[in-house]
């Protein structure tokens, strides 16, 4: 399953390792100084037009959504709840 994160931009469910809210990496300096060195490393997707609402943490990227983190967990949770009632 895939988890459409902002700007017809989808990643596979099972690669998300964690959704942060933009609000959190203003406030916390460990959260920022990590995004920081992601950032120099060259491993961020920007999806955004101004500031991001959440940061989605995947095994090999971070990308910036214009999604809030409340929104994209409900897309994940629903994801998976479809994905106990499949039939395939």
């Amino acid at each position: 399953m895939f988890l459409h994160i902002g700007s017809d931009y989808v990643v596979p469910i099972d690669e998300v390792l964690m959704i942060i809210d933009a609000a959190l990496i203003r406030t916390s300096h460990t959260t920022k100084e990590f995004i920081e060195k992601i950032k120099k490393e060259n491993q961020i997707i920007d999806l955004t037009q101004d500031q991001p609402k959440s940061y989605v943490i995947t095994k090999d990227k971070i990308i910036y959504s214009p999604i809030s983190s409340s929104t994209l967990q409900r897309r994940g949770e629903m994801k998976k709840d479809l994905e106990k009632y499949s039939v395939y």
